[in-house]
């Protein structure tokens, strides 16, 4: 089964066509991005939190420092390595 969306034209020009595939790749590659950065960032939080229910150790930090460091960690790398390409209009 091939499924294609449907294209609303507003005028005759091809060129709009062409940005608008590109606006497309753009936002697709923004969602790459950002859910590798989920995904990543998580998994880092997440392998010492079961370490730590496993293995029986008591938490080094209450809940308002994680949160704290959490929040710091998430602005610093969503500023600096995501890179999101702007949208072109």
């Amino acid at each position: 089964m091939c499924e294609a969306a449907d294209i609303v034209l507003v005028d005759d020009n091809f060129a709009t066509i062409v940005i608008a595939i590109e606006q497309g790749r753009a936002v697709y590659q923004n969602i790459r991005k950002f859910i590798t950065y989920i995904l990543e960032s998580n998994m880092a939080e997440f392998i010492p939190f079961l370490a730590m229910v496993f293995l029986k150790v008591p938490p080094a930090l209450v809940i308002l420092q994680i949160l704290d460091r959490k929040l710091k960690i998430s602005i610093l790398v969503q500023s600096v390595v995501m890179e999101i390409k702007p949208l072109k209009r």
